[in-house]
C-alpha cells in the first residue's frame, strides 16, 4: 500500500481555493488539477509499505501527535517545481513557519522510529494544486502566480495530521484516510 503521512486542507480554505482554481483553469493550458477534497500538506511520503506497518505507524504517530500543538498559519506565495522556466508541478506554499517545520521534523521523527523508510527531501511545506503535462507559456505561468496571490494571507488552523493511503487510479489518485491525529490544544 502507498502511504503518506499529511494534513487535510479543511473548510473554509479549501473552498476558497477551489474557488481560485475553478476560474483559473478554463484559462491556462491542461494540467491534471487536483481535486479540492485532496488538498493537503505532506509531512513524509512513505511509498509501498506492507500493510502490517500501519498498526505501528498508527502508535507512533499518535505520540508524535500529542506532543507538538496545533498551529495558525496561513497561506503564501504561488510557485513551481522545478522551477518557473520549466513548470512542472504548479503549488502554493505555507507562510514560512518555525511551528510547522517542527510538526514536519516530529512526524518524520515518528516513522523513522518505526524503521520505515520514507522520501527523505527537504520539507517545504505547500500544497500540491496541479501536475503540468505541456509545457506552458511564460505567461501561463504569470496567469497562474497572479491568481495565487490572491490567496496569500489567507489564514487557517493546522491542527490535524493523518494517515493515507493513496491509491493510482486512471482518474488520479485517490486518498482514504487510514488515521486522524488531533494535534495538542485542539
Amino acid at each position: 500500500m502507498r502511504l503518506f503521512v499529511a494534513y487535510k486542507l479543511a473548510e473554509p480554505p479549501s473552498v476558497r481555493l477551489a474557488a481560485l482554481v475553478a476560474a483559473l483553469r478554463p484559462r491556462l493550458p491542461k494540467a491534471a488539477w487536483v481535486a479540492a477534497h485532496s488538498y493537503h500538506l505532506t509531512f513524509a511520503f512513505l511509498g509501498e509499505q506492507k500493510v502490517d506497518v500501519v498498526p505501528m505507524l498508527t502508535d507512533a504517530l499518535a505520540r508524535a501527535a500529542s506532543s507538538v500543538h496545533a498551529v495558525d498559519t496561513q497561506f503564501g506565495r504561488g510557485g513551481f517545481f522545478p522551477n518557473e522556466r520549466r513548470p512542472r508541478v504548479a503549488w502554493i506554499a505555507i507562510a514560512p513557519n518555525e511551528s510547522i517545520e517542527a510538526i514536519a521534523v516530529s512526524f518524520r521523527e515518528a516513522v523513522s522510529s518505526c524503521g520505515v523508510s520514507f522520501d527523505t527531501k527537504p520539507f517545504k511545506a505547500h500544497l500540491t494544486l496541479a501536475r503540468i503535462r505541456d509545457a506552458w507559456r511564460p505567461e501561463d505561468g504569470d496567469a497562474f502566480l497572479r491568481a495565487a496571490a490572491a490567496m496569500e494571507g489567507v489564514p487557517f488552523a493546522l491542527d490535524r495530521v493523518s494517515l493515507f493511503e493513496s491509491r493510482l487510479l486512471q482518474s488520479g489518485a485517490v486518498h482514504e484516510e487510514l488515521a486522524g491525529f488531533s494535534l495538542r490544544g485542539t
